[in-house]
């Protein structure tokens, strides 16, 4: 397996659109991505400009190529270059203990 965060600061006049946008990305991801087990969107409690996603795929081609060469991560790279304050922070894990839903 392999997870991927990555940290976002959204600018304050475009969180409505950011939320539509990554929960597009999200459920997308997970819909029509084979290798995409986990597709998770946190907001930072005390600052609702700053959100971690949490991605876990089965393997590290699902993410890189597989995951960005879609569509769906296309429009998502379009729409975060206007939402997003800051460059994303992604870092990438070998999950040791990880609990997925069998569904």
């Amino acid at each position: 397996m392999f997870a991927v965060t990555v940290s976002v600061s959204v600018k304050p006049d475009r969180r409505d659109d950011f939320l539509s946008a990554i929960t597009r990305q999200a459920d997308a991801s997970r819909e029509l991505e084979p290798g995409c087990l986990r597709f998770e969107i946190l907001e930072n409690a005390s600052d609702p400009l700053e959100f971690l996603l949490i991605e876990v795929y089965s393997e590290p081609a699902d993410f890189q190529p597989a995951h960005r060469e879609t569509s769906h991560y296309a429009e998502w790279a379009r729409v975060s270059a206007e939402v997003l304050e800051d460059e994303r922070i992604v870092t990438t894990y070998t999950p040791v203990r990880l609990e997925l839903d069998e569904n």
